[in-house]
């Protein structure tokens, strides 16, 4: 979505794909416009009151990669903080999968999407503080990503 910042109500908002195009891709009244946007593009949109249209002001797109942001550690003690290992921005990759492993191997923990964020559980039994391992794959043109895991309770 594209969206005009503080838009005016009464007026209409037009949606260009360049400066000197003489056709407009939407207008909306909302300032709000729904498109399939292509990485690193520019458009440009207009206000129009009445009659009078303004002059067009570019928007600039750029689609990138949201950093990840990992912790090492959580403490899953039920006093309602930190009690999630919550990696921030994974609802960026939604077809990521997140794998947690014992110190042995065993998978403790898997997720695609990461909708549901580790609680330190494994088949409802609480597992024991202690260092575990984790693998995120974000998708098919990123290195995957591994690190330890502490639980801390």
């Amino acid at each position: 979505m594209l969206s005009v910042s503080s838009p005016s109500a009464g007026n209409t908002y037009r949606l260009y794909d360049s400066q000197t195009s003489t056709q407009y891709q939407d207008e909306q009244t909302n300032g709000i416009f729904k498109i399939k946007a292509n990485p690193n593009s520019t458009y440009y949109i207009s206000k129009v009151s009445g009659q009078c249209e303004s002059e067009r002001t570019q928007a600039q797109i750029t689609i990138s990669l949201s950093a990840i942001d990992i912790p090492n550690a959580f403490t899953p003690n039920g006093d309602g903080k930190n009690d999630y290992w919550k990696i921030n921005n994974a609802q960026n990759y939604p077809q990521a999968i997140v794998q947690i492993f014992t110190r042995y191997g065993q998978k403790v923990f898997e997720s695609k999407g990461y909708s549901v964020p580790f609680d330190g559980t494994y088949n409802g039994t609480k597992l024991p503080s202690g260092v575990y391992y984790y693998i995120l794959n974000l998708g098919k043109s990123c290195n995957l990503l591994s690190g330890s895991l502490s639980i801390i309770r």
